[in-house]
């Protein structure tokens, strides 16, 4: 009898001290996350027909995780480092990368097209138009260049990663959300 009582003690004891500990009004919950993105409270459905290449075209962004650069002047040396250390980001997740499409929003930017294609093969630029990127800054902040942008291949915008954020924290955020994910 003892025996039993002293098993069951063992193997339930450290499940209710800690439900115990969690539960406590004392607060012994962790705080805090481990997120480097910064989660919108509402995602901003876009309009993702909105969006137009540098020649006029329209841009489909439904169907994929789309990681969204935004640049208000020409590519210098941070934009151009900050391209590659996404490209290396997305290269990174392995079989997950297909599941990502990268997008260079041209906010007023003319950066050289020939260098960005020669050098990140696959990057979209794009840009939404006028009401939208109103609706975007409006959810963020009127100070958005230099971040990223990530939008859910449902259309929705869901986090933005400022732009010191370290793309080893993008890497980890990106790698949790497609495991979790069972879209895109």
């Amino acid at each position: 009898m003892w025996t039993l009582a002293a098993l069951a003690l063992l193997f339930f004891g450290p499940m209710a001290v800690s439900m115990w500990m969690y539960f406590s009004a004392d607060g012994w919950r962790p705080e805090g996350s481990t997120a480097h993105g910064i989660l919108l409270a509402e995602p901003l459905v876009l309009d993702t027909g909105a969006w137009v290449t540098p020649e006029g075209g329209a841009v489909e962004l439904a169907g994929k995780w789309q990681l969204v650069h935004v640049v208000d002047r020409d590519c210098d040396v941070a934009c151009a480092d900050a391209l590659v250390a996404s490209r290396q980001v997305r290269r990174a997740l392995g079989r997950d990368m297909t599941r990502i499409q990268r997008v260079l929003w041209l906010d007023g930017a003319h950066p050289d097209p020939e260098s960005l294609a020669r050098e990140h093969s696959g990057l979209l630029q794009a840009a939404p138009s006028a009401d939208e990127a109103a609706r975007i800054r409006a959810a963020i902040g009127p100070a958005i260049s230099g971040n990223l942008l990530l939008i859910d291949p449902l259309g929705n915008l869901i986090i933005h990663f400022p732009e010191d954020t370290g793309m080893a924290g993008l890497h980890d955020d990106l790698k949790k959300l497609l495991r979790a994910s069972q879209i895109g």
